[in-house]
């Protein structure tokens, strides 16, 4: 076996052919970007939202300040779900069993705290 080779013949991705709605609606308001999206039931979702940051060209990311929110996809009503301080973001949601749970991190300290829901 050589070391630092891998094949790259016949690396294929294939997408099988879903019907899509014609209508397809956005959910991100503008001014704002969502960064990670978890299925909370399959009406709802559970979107990590931050806002955009135009200023930003090159260089190091610039933090980005998050916060969750539920959309309700029938109705189209959003809720913002978690309320971190300054300097804290809120990210990384996933739903277990009957519980959302993310990841509450202070930015200064990059510390994380483990928040349930």
């Amino acid at each position: 076996m050589e070391k630092g080779r891998f094949f790259v013949e016949n690396k294929i991705t294939k997408i099988a052919d879903i019907d899509v709605s014609a209508k397809q609606v956005e959910y991100t308001p503008k001014g704002y970007v969502d960064l990670d999206l978890e299925w909370l039931s399959p009406s709802e979702v559970i979107v990590a939202r931050s806002q955009e940051n135009k200023a930003w060209e090159e260089g190091p990311v610039p933090k980005m300040f998050i916060s969750l929110y539920q959309i309700d996809l029938s109705s189209g009503n959003q809720e913002q779900i978690t309320f971190p301080r300054e300097n804290e973001l809120d990210d990384d949601p996933q739903v277990v069993g009957s519980s959302l749970i993310w990841v509450r991190r202070q930015e200064e300290t990059s510390k994380y705290l483990d928040k349930r829901c």
